[in-house]
């Protein structure tokens, strides 16, 4: 693929022509390949082939971003990975087939590894050339098929080259006079007819004049490519795709490759998402539209020429100090003359899905701030000193070598497994477990060498629970056995997982219409039992993220109206997919976010919306895997097999009961119990999240709204009170009492999300500064109670929860790895430090693409409680419906006014109240 594509690529994508730039390009594969052969020669084969085939997994994916984002440097440094694969893996599968086939049959054996990897190499190259062939940029001429019939990826090349030869050639560049200069010295005038003068919606529009040696700016001004002369990179990236999808299957298909399968799948993830990123990255790139109050969104005309951004008739009197003087004014029509209205599109906000540059910034600054304290967990914890983490460990190191289930025990729940020693090695804090005085140094030693890779039996209590999650954290055992770097990759992947969840799920809700609320009010919700969830190897973790990311995407899908685009549905797919196998009671908790987003809108708007064909494939998808998930738990009983704990033998009555009693307790746990449930934040870093779930809670379902709004937060304060009680009551006779409040997580963060979006239109009516004070104050309890959660835990683990703050600095016992004591408490203030300034910096991006106040109070009430725009076909703010419409392709009327009296009458209604 590399060797065929390369011209091409280099040629479409980054302008390079070179065939000595080509060849160039090739050497680099080819050479680093012929380097690292002779490199590993003399290593261990089977360590070989592993870094061989993750590196021919890296650059792939290097390819494809540097494609996307059109970086040569990084596309040089992919082709360097790429070629440490070939190189790597070829000589080391080599070594490893020939090394097990008898003497007589090398030869015989060595040509069929020959013809494979040719055919490996040409099949590719061929399927890829069809798919440019048939749907690839092509040449286009009058002859060439209808625009509507073309590939998506050639049909915007086609169109522009099409609009490039409609001109006569050899015809001289069009000047267009300037507007009489009574137009532009005269505000109140509306003009038309004028050769300078182009229509734009209600207010015609004065274009300003070309220069006869001005450099055209519009689609017909750009160089159509050669015919036939380039490939489309859309080829390179399918193929791959579809290569990286056999690697899935024959990868499941063969138990011994099970790891194949685990790679393949994070590359369709990963490809998605780059995908995503790619657009998000392109789109804040695109300059903004002016939001000054009687302005509209103005900008560039489909000629690509700069029109004004008057939207209306300037206000009598003097023009306020720094206003630019409005390029021309409404004046009445002639009779019989043509007035156009604006277009929908050119007055509602976006609709289809397409994030703006607000999206991307908030995906960054979530993906830092989540990122880095979900990292300082990963450390700050020793080694399994996390709720249930050695059993969730031992499961995945298992699950990643082809055993799924365990063998049987006495104990239904717990099975025998086998793994590398090192990882079953990941008990050693149990000397102090529930002890807050023993520190973390009591713990053994870890095996040496050699010793940790061994294979040995051990047992888990997770051996029933669903495989998915663990396939995808537990594959750096295959590449590390049992070394500290396999523990605490898990740990990090396990990380990574979640805070890519958690940052989509707020660049999601910052695409709705009053996204500021929403973002902060989630982000902030974030707390220090969570982060310290996401640094560990617990599906439970897992299971908060995919809730998180699942309801931010389908609220803001059903909130802002519209198309919904492929990437969304694609997003939904996933991580409903995904959110389903996380844990038994997952399907619960995906069943509530569905309701409370059907309540949020109105049951007629949600079906409406589910009956998009995009919105129909995503629920095709999670349909599918919630059968699969259910068949999983009925055929293993993972929800029966819990054990038995305290109070077994209560009954359904008082248990719902003390369940409901324990409700600020476990509302605590949810804030901060850290290790064994033995090691409880402060109280008075508990005190301003209860503050603010209550004011949050209590001003959505207490102000003014929409009534869905309203239902919604009762749904959801149902799913976060109520059901979890009804669940432990329903198994409390057997097995006793084992909810935490760790299993609360998931309906608390759909409880913010929920009640922060309907009380969203509240709080943006708030003055400007309380807000800002407001943002500033919960910046700074989120950066205070992350270092405080941190340090708690290190002090208990160093010294003991009975020793001081300064036993902590003068005497410690214990330290995380690597540094010590006081350097990391340096590290936890400056993470916690940026915490803080990520939370700021995502709710500041969330806020440049909202539209004004006045555009989303100008409609009726309704949905305009929750912060949508105003109702379709009034002409006054901005119409989702409208947009919905025009993207349909179904413009709005275009009336002709037969009197002055008329034209004025538009001119008032579109101009001067359309914002």
């Amino acid at each position: 693929m590399f060797l065929a594509f390369i011209g091409s690529v280099l040629g479409t994508t980054f302008g390079l022509h070179s065939a000595a730039l080509t060849g160039t390009a090739i050497a680099l594969f080819t050479g680093t390949g012929a380097i690292t052969g002779i490199v590993i020669r003399t290593r261990d084969a089977r360590r070989s082939l592993i870094v061989g085939v993750v590196a021919l997994v890296l650059g792939p994916i290097g390819l494809v971003a540097a494609i996307w984002t059109a970086s040569l440097p990084l596309f040089a440094i992919a082709a360097v990975i790429g070629g440490v694969g070939f190189g790597a893996g070829f000589q080391a599968g080599l070594r490893l087939v020939l090394a097990e086939a008898p003497v007589d049959q090398r030869a015989s054996l060595l040509s069929s590894v020959y013809v494979a990897s040719y055919l490996a190499f040409g099949v590719p190259s061929i399927v890829a050339g069809v798919f440019v062939e048939a749907d690839g940029c092509r040449s286009c001429s009058p002859s060439t098929a209808p625009s509507s019939r073309r590939a998506p990826w050639s049909r915007s090349c086609c169109s522009s080259r099409d609009a490039a030869r409609a001109a006569p050639s050899g015809s001289p560049t069009r000047s267009t006079p300037p507007p009489p200069a009574e137009l532009r010295r005269r505000p109140g005038i509306r003009a038309s007819g004028h050769p300078g003068i182009r229509a734009s919606g209600s207010i015609v529009v004065a274009v300003r004049p070309s220069r006869p040696d001005a450099r055209p700016t519009g689609p017909a001004s750009r160089p159509a490519p050669a015919p036939n002369g380039r490939s489309s990179p859309m080829a390179f990236i399918v193929v791959l795709l579809v290569l990286w999808l056999i690697l899935t299957v024959v990868g499941f298909a063969i138990k011994g490759l099970i790891w194949l399968g685990i790679i393949g799948i994070i590359l369709i993830l990963g490809t998605i998402v780059l995908g995503s990123l790619r657009r998000r990255y392109n789109a804040a790139k695109t300059p903004r539209p002016s939001r000054r109050r009687g302005r509209g969104r103005g900008g560039r005309g489909d000629d690509g020429l700069s029109s004004s951004r008057t939207a209306g008739p300037p206000r009598a009197g003097r023009r306020p100090q720094g206003a630019r003087r409005p390029l021309l004014s409404a004046r009445a029509a002639r009779p019989g003359e043509t007035m156009m209205r604006t277009p929908p599109h050119a007055r509602a906000p976006r609709t289809d899905g397409r994030p703006g540059g607000a999206s991307l910034l908030v995906f960054l600054a979530a993906l830092i701030g989540i990122g880095v304290l979900s990292a300082l967990w990963a450390v700050t914890t020793p080694l399994g000193a996390s709720p249930d983490e050695p059993a969730h460990m031992n499961k995945a190191a298992s699950v990643v070598r082809g055993q799924f289930l365990g063998d049987v025990t006495d104990d239904p729940q717990v099975r025998v497994v086998q793994v590398p020693a090192g990882v079953a090695y990941s008990d050693p804090s149990a000397c102090a477990r529930h002890h807050g005085d023993r520190t973390a140094d009591c713990a053994p030693g870890f095996p040496a060498g050699d010793a940790a890779d061994r294979i040995v039996s051990t047992e888990t209590s997770a051996g029933l629970y669903d495989p998915v999650y663990y396939v995808l954290v537990g594959w750096p055992t295959l590449i590390w056995g049992g070394s500290t770097a396999a523990v605490f990759g898990m740990r990090l992947m396990s990380a990574l997982l979640c805070t890519l969840l958690a940052a989509g799920a707020l660049a999601y809700l910052a695409r709705l219409p009053r996204p500021v609320l929403p973002v902060l009010a989630t982000f902030a919700a974030l707390t220090p039992m969570t982060h310290s969830l996401f640094g560990s190897v617990n599906p439970n973790a897992f299971e908060i993220a995919a809730t998180a990311a699942f309801a931010a995407a389908y609220i803001t899908g059903l909130v802002r109206g519209g198309p919904v685009s492929w990437r969304t549905a694609a997003f939904l797919a996933v991580t409903g997919g995904l959110l389903v196998h996380a844990r038994g009671l997952s399907p619960m908790w995906l069943g509530v976010v569905v309701v409370a987003g059907a309540c949020l809108v109105g049951w007629s708007r949600f079906w409406t919306y589910l009956r998009r064909p995009q919105v129909l494939t995503a629920v095709g998808v999670v349909a599918v895997s919630t059968v699969l998930a259910i068949v999983w738990i009925l055929r293993t009983g993972s929800l029966a097999a819990v054990g038995v704990y305290e109070r077994a033998g209560t009954s359904f009555a008082e248990g719902l009961v003390i369940m409901l009693e324990r409700t600020f307790d476990y509302a605590r746990d949810m804030v901060g119990n850290f290790g064994w449930l033995d090691t409880a934040i402060p109280s008075y870093a508990v005190f301003p999240y209860f503050v603010g779930w209550g004011v949050i809670v209590a001003a959505a379902l207490m102000i003014p709204s929409a009534k869905g709004g309203r239902r919604a937060v009762a749904v959801a304060l149902v799913g976060f009170l109520l059901l979890p009680a009804l669940v432990q009551a329903s198994s409390v006779t057997v097995s006793g009492f084992v909810w935490q409040g760790r299993y609360n997580l998931p309906a608390y963060l759909l409880l913010i999300m929920v009640a922060a979006v309907v009380a969203a239109p509240a709080f943006d009516r708030v003055p400007a500064v309380v807000r800002r004070r407001i943002l500033v104050l919960v910046a700074v309890v989120h950066a205070a109670a992350a270092f405080v959660g941190l340090m708690t835990f290190l002090r208990r683990n160093s010294v003991g929860l009975s020793a001081s703050w300064s036993d902590l600095l003068l005497r410690p016992r214990w330290s995380p790895p690597v540094v010590g004591v006081e350097p990391w408490i340096l590290a936890i203030a400056a993470g916690s430090v940026v915490a803080g300034a990520a939370l700021l910096l995502a709710v500041l991006a969330a806020r440049r693409d909202a539209p004004t106040e006045a555009t989303l109070d100008a409609g009726p009430r309704g949905l305009a409680g929750v912060g949508m725009p105003a109702a379709a076909g009034t002409g006054r703010g901005t119409v989702a419906a409208s947009a919905e419409a025009h993207a349909d392709g179904d413009p709005e009327p275009t009336p002709i006014p037969h009197s002055p009296a008329d034209a004025t009458a538009t001119a008032t209604a579109d101009g001067s109240r359309g914002a």
